[in-house]
């Protein structure tokens, strides 16, 4: 499920902390009157969330359109594994939603040029435009980190390298890519992002 695949990479996954990240003012939350543990999963969760990854956004794209944020938020706020997407999305296309480097497009960079016949059979994908729609794209995304974090449960790296070169060409050890490696250090970004925020607003709580 994907509940237990969040709690995987979670675990699998450790990686230092970034230095305290700095929010553009143009985007920085507002100090919420209080936060119930039961509020954070409602409406004003979603809103929070959007807040951060938009200012997330925004450090690496200035001309990010807050409409898409929004409707990404929308697609992944109940998934455990949206820190991974998000990481995903930074890697393949700055969040940009018709990014295309002529194989791959979209969000999370799906192959259109392998894998188009595959989603529409699996009722994913409606047509080839589907690459440039941000639901279809994200759940296109979903579609194939399921696969192969099940086809490697126990090295999320590995997993990654299926999800960028396919089957084919993961199996090749003389084909070396680093976008498994790049895309865990961007995770660890984005979660070191998000729990800074939490915290700088009085969000998060620590044990202790």
């Amino acid at each position: 499920t994907l509940i237990a695949i969040g709690i995987f990479i979670g675990v699998a996954i450790t990686s230092s902390r970034p230095a305290q990240a700095v929010v553009p003012d143009s985007v920085k939350l507002t100090q919420p009157a209080a936060y119930t543990p039961d509020e954070m999963i409602s409406m004003q969760k979603e809103d929070i969330e959007f807040k951060i990854l938009l200012a997330y956004a925004r450090l690496h794209n200035p001309r990010v359109d807050p409409v898409n944020i929004r409707q990404i938020v929308s697609v992944t706020k109940d998934l455990e594994i949206r820190f991974l997407l998000y990481a995903i999305m930074r890697k393949e296309s700055n969040f940009e939603p018709d990014a295309d480097n002529g194989l791959a497009g979209g969000l999370c960079g799906i192959n259109y040029k392998v894998n188009t016949n595959e989603l529409i059979e699996a009722g994913i994908w409606r047509t080839l435009e589907d690459v440039y729609e941000i639901e279809p794209n994200i759940k296109a995304s979903i579609f194939y980190l399921q696969r192969y974090i099940k086809k490697s449960p126990q090295d999320i790296k590995y997993a990654l390298r299926l999800y960028f070169m396919g089957d084919r060409y993961a199996r090749d050890k003389r084909r070396i890519s680093n976008y498994p490696e790049h895309t865990l250090e961007i995770l660890g970004r984005i979660r070191g992002f998000y729990e800074f925020n939490l915290l700088k607003e009085g969000l998060y709580r620590t044990s202790s």
